[in-house]
């Protein structure tokens, strides 16, 4: 036979493991804030005015137009983009603020940069790619026709003048 101090154990378990499973049904599912709930900060490391922050200003346009949502551009120069490259690792990665990055930030500033240096790569993840380009130098027609290139003259008279 079973003894009365164990079925109520057994009723006492059963009651409590109801009580449990009434209270999570009454909780209400948490929901997810869509994103974006507020403004996006964009930081360049460039001066305003300059190509990084005229392409900055043409991306977020269209990102907040997408999103609609408005979009910051925040220039914080000095240090070849690093400190604005520090001020976008610090902040709190909520997605809220993002990093306009160029080439010299990722190719040159991790050899130049001696103290209060850290891994971009490793710092943060990359989102978009916003450009690709070539570059290339061209010399005037005149200066083709004084180094002899081979066809540069028949290039150069080709061309029109800039």
């Amino acid at each position: 036979m079973i003894s009365g101090k164990l079925v109520r154990a057994k009723a006492r378990i059963l009651g409590v493991a109801t009580v449990a499973l009434a209270l999570s049904a009454i909780a209400l599912p948490a929901k997810a804030q869509p994103y974006p709930s507020r403004s996006i900060t964009m930081l360049v490391g460039y001066s305003a005015g300059g190509q990084a922050d005229a392409l900055a200003r043409i991306v977020g346009k269209q990102l907040g137009e997408n999103l609609k949502v408005s979009v910051v551009i925040e220039n914080k120069t000095g240090a070849n983009g690093m400190i604005a490259a520090q001020a976008a690792a610090r902040a709190e990665p909520d997605g809220y603020t993002i990093l306009m990055v160029t080439d010299a930030m990722v190719t040159i500033d991790p050899h130049l940069a001696t103290s209060n240096h850290f891994d971009l790569s490793k710092a943060m993840e990359p989102v978009s790619s916003a450009l690709h380009g070539r570059r290339c130098c061209l010399p005037r027609p005149t200066m083709c026709r004084r180094i002899r290139w081979p066809n540069s003259s028949r290039w150069a008279s080709k061309r029109r003048r800039i």
